[in-house]
């Protein structure tokens, strides 16, 4: 398993500019997220709507809401990407923090971290 630097963000940031999709965008997102897995069909529509549901619980029963969504997003777009066996993987929780530190280091990447997450949550205001 490699997580590419240049693929997560390019996840993250297709996942932050889309609302909601037409079918040829979501056909052409679907292409370039998922060139090397043709086998394996996600649809980001679906990551999303799991993403929201996830922040929206954590909304409503956290105090520290604003810390830990960008480590909620992640793990669940981590988990997308790589499977539901990676939750099991020993530094899962290392590993995502990692990321989301990195994350922080960026700002362009941090924008659209916090874009989406915004975007998930908005109706929750």
């Amino acid at each position: 398993m490699r997580i590419e630097s240049i693929r997560l963000a390019h996840i993250l940031k297709s996942l932050s500019t889309r609302k909601n999709s037409t079918t040829e965008e979501r056909a052409a997102s679907q292409q370039v997220i998922h060139k090397n897995d043709a086998t394996n069909v996600r649809d980001p529509d679906v990551l999303k709507m799991r993403m929201a549901n996830k922040l929206r619980t954590l909304k409503r029963g956290s105090a520290h809401f604003i810390e830990e969504a960008p480590l909620v997003t992640i793990q669940e777009i981590m988990t997308w990407e790589f499977g539901d066996q990676f939750l099991n993987h020993p530094d899962f929780k290392h590993i995502t923090q990692s990321i989301v530190t990195a994350i922080g280091c960026s700002p362009k990447l941090s924008r659209h971290l916090n874009s989406l997450i915004k975007n998930l949550t908005q109706d929750d205001d």
